[in-house]
């Protein structure tokens, strides 16, 4: 089997026993970039500090598979909403988003084993910040946020071909003219012919 992505010496090493995953969050942001962990404490890796938000967030991840469809990821975070409304209210769509996943030593833990691995780079596609569900931190709002890594399915993809777009992208070739109202035509029934 062959790995799709560079993987740290230390890290696979640990994979192959008991281990304690990770993942990271590098955001732009109005107020500047946010780097936080699923850890607790500050996490430090390639000069920058993730800072660790534990029970306080949440990561959604897309599957790895094909297709025209671009993958979602989601991330949420709890918090009050002076806390979540003023740079919420200002960051700006298309934002980019790197996500990381790596191994520490302990659970919830902020020593890393190796090196974080880049799993998702996307862009920020919404931001919204509803009342928040009963929890037990007695935090009132949740920001999520939703990414996607590409353009939409309909954006690129062109589902439907008539003779007009035939006609625009080739002035002159009349191949579809026979097409036109064709649809139309066989949901009309037919009475055969004595």
């Amino acid at each position: 089997m062959e790995l799709k992505r560079a993987i740290h010496a230390d890290t696979l090493t640990a994979i192959a026993g008991q281990f304690h995953p990770v993942s990271a969050i590098d955001l732009e942001w109005p107020g500047g970039n946010i780097r936080v962990h699923s850890g607790v404490g500050n996490l430090a890796w390639d000069s920058r500090t993730f800072l660790g938000v534990g029970h306080y967030g949440d990561l959604s991840m897309p599957s790895e598979e094909g297709g025209i469809v671009p993958p979602e990821a989601a991330i949420s975070i709890l918090g009050t909403a002076e806390d979540l409304f003023a740079d919420a209210a200002d960051a700006e769509r298309n934002a980019m988003a790197q996500i990381y996943f790596g191994l520490v030593t302990e659970p919830a833990g902020n020593t890393l084993i190796g090196d974080l691995i880049d799993i998702y780079t996307g862009h920020l596609d919404a931001a919204v910040v509803p009342i928040a569900e009963e929890n037990e931190f007695g935090l009132t709002h949740r920001l999520q946020l939703s990414f996607k890594s590409g353009p939409g399915a309909r954006s690129r993809a062109d589902f439907v071909h008539s003779f007009e777009d035939q006609a625009r992208a080739f002035p002159g070739d009349t191949a579809g003219r026979h097409v036109i109202g064709a649809w139309q035509q066989a949901l009309v029934t037919k009475w055969p012919e004595n």
